[in-house]
C-alpha cells in the first residue's frame, strides 16, 4: 500500500497518467534518484503491477489491496485485535460495516507503524462512537 500511495502521489505531482504502464519506469527512476535499494524498487514495481492488474480486471470488491494485510502479519506475530460484540438489535449488514471500520482502523495504524497503544486507544474511541451512534450504519 505504501508503494502504491507513493506511485499515485508521484503521478499526480509529475503529471503522469497513473493508469498507464509507461509511468512506471519514471517512478522507478525517481526511486533510484532517491537512493532506494534494489529490493525496495522491486517491491514498488510489484505493488504497481498489482494495481495495474486491478485496473484491468475492474473488480474492486475482492481486490488484494483491500485485504487486511497487516491483520495477517499480526496473526503471525501472535497479536490479535478483538472486535466488540455487536448488539443483538443490530442488522447483519451494519455489523459487517462496523467490522470493516475496525479492520480499516487496524490496517491504517499498522501501515503507519503507530504504537500498539495507539491502536488500543483509537479502537476504544471507535467503540465509544459506535455506542454513541447506537451502532447505526457507518455511512450515515
Amino acid at each position: 500500500r505504501k508503494w502504491l500511495r507513493y506511485y499515485l502521489d508521484f503521478c499526480q505531482k509529475y503529471n503522469h497518467p497513473h493508469h498507464k504502464r509507461g509511468s512506471l519506469p519514471y517512478f522507478i527512476k525517481k526511486l533510484q534518484d532517491k537512493k532506494q535499494t534494489y529490493e525496495q524498487q522491486k517491491q514498488a514495481s510489484f505493488a504497481v503491477y498489482l494495481y495495474y492488474g486491478l485496473l484491468q480486471s475492474g473488480s474492486n470488491k475482492e481486490s488484494p489491496l483491500r485485504q487486511p494485510i497487516m491483520s495477517q502479519r499480526l496473526a503471525k506475530v501472535g497479536e490479535k485485535v478483538t472486535l466488540p460484540l455487536a448488539p443483538s438489535h443490530q442488522g447483519r449488514g451494519e455489523r459487517e460495516k462496523w467490522k470493516a471500520a475496525y479492520a480499516g482502523l487496524t490496517d491504517e495504524i499498522k501501515i503507519r507503524h503507530y504504537s500498539s497503544k495507539t491502536l488500543k486507544t483509537y479502537s476504544m474511541w471507535l467503540r465509544k462512537f459506535q455506542a454513541f451512534t447506537d451502532s447505526k450504519d457507518t455511512q450515515t
